[in-house]
């Protein structure tokens, strides 16, 4: 080991060692935050706080680097969840109590965004009004701060989190006024990155005859934290990792105080349409998601000329509120939805839904003379790009820029391949910074 490496060794293994000690001998700026007043100006009274906490798993299919050393954990995923668990366990934060500590609390937050794994952290927050008649702003709100940073699927099960804290705020009884402190934890897998995140707010809840709990006509603040997994620092710290209390994935989703309840079914939360996946096939997307149950689904190319039947025949979500189905018609690449209670459009609909990019699909992949011939789906007209590393950046084709069909098919022949396997984003054009697609599903030439 050079000496370059024996220092930074020593500075991570110090930086380690200080943060899961900060938790057990807090910070004058821990201090000074558990000091402030409480939710809404008011002096804090722990005897009238919750806690309710979630947590969110999901990831568009993109690979992750090798395990190496960090092999006995499985999966990337098992290896975030445990960093997790040792942020909660120097905090003394127990995500399944709904019982309230302020400094807990705040501890947990600053472990959180001085975890030494984590890199790129994004830190925002916005305000929002809600009411016993209307949380449609909470979700959307939500959806402005992490909507752009997490898979679509993860989307879709943090606004079902959301909705199951609030199950377990309508049944813990027993307070006739409580400030709710709310804690969603993410873990995502976004084109390449392993994403953590941390979602807050606080809602108070007033307890009427008849009703049970409502929310108050209030504003709300909800705060984000989102960061990356930083692979190398883990693998060269495999031993510290190693050493701590493992946890798999499912337990950490599992072991929170809101997993066991079902999503609160409240109109409050209004008729939401959230798509979970758009996916490049034979031409066409396939689209799935959420919406009112038994609501019809429709599609447009074009918002002002209005929302038309599928394609192939009317769709509606099933009892459940789970739908799937294929078109042709993107909004500027992007696939949207709006759902209608009936198949008349001069019915209320409901809002019209995230958009997505849909991921291109690799339908085959064979090594000829030195290279791989790539073919498959994606969006018409857009540049196919690959790399041997997402970390790096994507690139146009070898051989000079490639275009998607005017029907979305495309083959390509590249030598670029990740941990061995072909993959391709698509960019409308040939700027990395304009939107881009998720990546591909990930094909081992033949």
């Amino acid at each position: 080991m050079s000496t370059s490496d024996q220092e930074r060794s020593a500075r991570e293994a110090l930086a380690i060692a200080r943060w899961t000690e900060a938790g057990q001998a807090p910070s004058r700026e821990v201090s000074a935050e558990v000091e402030r007043p409480g939710p809404h100006g008011r002096e804090l009274d722990e005897s009238n706080q919750e806690t309710g906490v979630g947590n969110s798993y999901g990831g568009d299919g993109g690979g992750l680097p090798g395990l190496g050393p960090l092999s006995d954990f499985g999966s990337w995923e098992s290896v975030a969840a445990t960093v997790l668990r040792k942020t909660e366990d120097s905090a003394g934060f127990d995500p399944s109590s709904t019982s309230f500590d302020r400094c807990q609390w705040v501890a947990f937050e600053d472990q959180f965004q001085t975890m030494p794994f984590l890199t790129d952290i994004t830190s925002q927050s916005r305000d929002t009004s809600i009411s016993s008649l209307s949380l449609l702003p909470a979700v959307s709100t939500v959806t402005q701060l992490v909507g752009g940073l997490v898979a679509p699927d993860t989307l879709a099960d943090i606004i079902n989190s959301i909705k199951k804290i609030g199950q377990l705020t309508v049944q813990n009884e027993g307070l006739q006024e409580k400030d709710t402190n709310m804690q969603l934890g993410v873990l995502t897998v976004v084109d390449g990155d392993l994403r953590l995140g941390l979602l807050r707010t606080t809602v108070r809840m007033e307890y009427r005859t008849g009703k049970g709990y409502q929310q108050l006509n209030q504003q709300i603040t909800v705060s984000s934290l989102i960061g990356s997994l930083d692979f190398g620092m883990c693998v060269r710290n495999a031993e510290a990792l190693l050493a701590w209390d493992g946890q798999d994935v499912n337990g950490w989703v599992n072991g929170t105080s809101s997993s066991a309840y079902p999503p609160n079914t409240s109109p409050a939360w209004g008729s939401t349409v959230t798509l979970v996946s758009a996916v490049w096939s034979n031409g066409r997307v396939t689209v799935a998601g959420w919406a009112p149950p038994g609501w019809v689904l429709k599609t447009t190319n074009d918002t002002t000329q209005g929302w038309f039947d599928i394609e192939g025949g009317r769709v509606h979500a099933g009892t459940d509120g789970w739908f799937t189905l294929e078109t042709g018609r993107l909004i500027n690449g992007q696939a949207a939805v709006m759902a209608f209670p009936t198949g008349d459009n001069t019915a209320p609909p409901s809002p019209e839904s995230n958009l997505i990019t849909p991921r291109p699909t690799i339908t085959s992949a064979v090594w000829f003379d030195g290279h791989v011939t790539v073919a498959g789906w994606a969006s018409p007209g857009w540049v196919l790009k690959t790399t041997n590393d997402p970390a790096q950046g994507w690139f146009d084709i070898e051989g000079g820029r490639v275009h998607a069909g005017t029907d979305g098919w495309f083959t390509l022949e590249t030598e670029r391949l990740i941990n061995g396997q072909a993959a391709v984003m698509a960019f409308p054009t040939g700027d990395n910074t304009a939107p881009r697609s998720p990546q591909s599903n990930h094909v081992m030439p033949a």
